[in-house]
């Protein structure tokens, strides 16, 4: 299904209940931690090693036969880039949604975790009309599978899967502009029923770097995600009307001052889903000259952060 370009776009809302709130589902855009400077071309790059190159013990890929290599290097980087792409496909921001992979593997064992050099920076560049160059230079992963005993006589197995990426960003004159040095572990657990079990270190590895993609994906584009905003339900019977604007306007004047407020917060709450920010905080701001609360000041925050977020998702969607 086709999105909207929109900060907040308004799903559903909960089904009406006697509970003083529920829940309005939201899919919202968060802002890329990164932001390229201008609109253009974006080249992604496969620039790591090729396996048959490393010779690091904390690597186990330095430790597997050729065939193995071969295995775990084509899972490794087909999943990378999977996890990366699926986050881009789905960029609001077109330029990026538009990224482009190029593929060139090196076999320098001496100056892989360094920069690439700004020439060959311009020349990928130029060769592939692109502004810029996002860059995948290095990976490596170990694992290692324990068991022990619980405190009620059962054994438990766990294996844990460590990895390193290394990411860089350059512009089309050679300048890096950005780079992460991305380090984590996962790790599965099994009991001795077998109710659940680690998975085999191919699989594992598979979801690893899968993940690993998505997470800088996270990183250069603006994302998706899933969100809830709560809110009061107005009456315990008859029409539901707890998000219904025209009704909760004329309850905002009420002289029950639990009603009004309760109309008003709601209003912010719809205003936000619609991605009307500013709207919202006067909402609340109403809300609190009737009656102030904890919840006003939580839900406060939560819109100064969002619209922070939007002035930093404008500027990254080229808006």
């Amino acid at each position: 299904m086709m999105k909207q370009l929109t900060y907040y776009l308004f799903l559903v809302a909960a089904s009406a209940s006697c509970a003083p709130s529920n829940v309005l589902q939201l899919e919202v855009i968060n802002p890329a931690r990164f932001t390229f400077p201008d609109t253009g071309n974006i080249l992604i790059l496969n620039a790591s090693y090729l396996p048959s190159s490393v010779f690091d013990k904390s690597n186990i890929i330095s430790q597997m036969t050729v065939r193995e290599k071969q295995i775990y290097d084509t899972l490794i980087l087909a999943n990378v880039f999977k996890g990366l792409f699926e986050v881009l496909n789905e960029s609001p921001a077109e330029s990026i949604k538009n990224a482009e992979y190029f593929e060139m593997r090196t076999d320098d064992t001496v100056n892989f975790l360094s920069p690439l050099d700004p020439d060959e920076v311009k020349q990928i560049c130029q060769n592939n009309s692109s502004d810029y160059l996002v860059s995948m230079e290095y990976y490596a992963f170990n694992s290692i599978k324990t068991q022990y005993e619980t405190s009620w006589g059962e054994w438990e197995k766990i294996l844990g899967v460590s990895y390193q990426i290394n990411w860089r960003v350059y512009r089309n004159d050679g300048e890096l502009l950005d780079q992460m040095m991305d380090r984590d572990t996962l790790y599965w657990y099994s009991d001795s029923e077998a109710s659940y079990r680690v998975p085999e270190l191919i699989n594992s590895v598979r979801e690893v770097f899968f993940l690993a993609g998505k997470k800088f994906g996270k990183r250069i584009s603006p994302y998706w995600s899933d969100d809830s905003l709560n809110f009061y339900q107005i009456f315990s019977y008859g029409d539901d009307i707890s998000l219904d604007r025209e009704h909760l306007v004329e309850l905002v004047t009420s002289k029950k001052r639990n009603q009004a407020y309760k109309a008003c917060y709601n209003l912010a709450v719809l205003s936000e889903s619609e991605d009307k920010l500013q709207e919202a905080v006067s909402w609340m701001d109403k809300a609190e000259s009737i009656k102030q609360s904890e919840t006003i000041n939580n839900y406060r925050k939560k819109l100064e952060q969002r619209l922070e977020n939007k002035i930093m998702i404008d500027q990254q969607t080229g808006f």
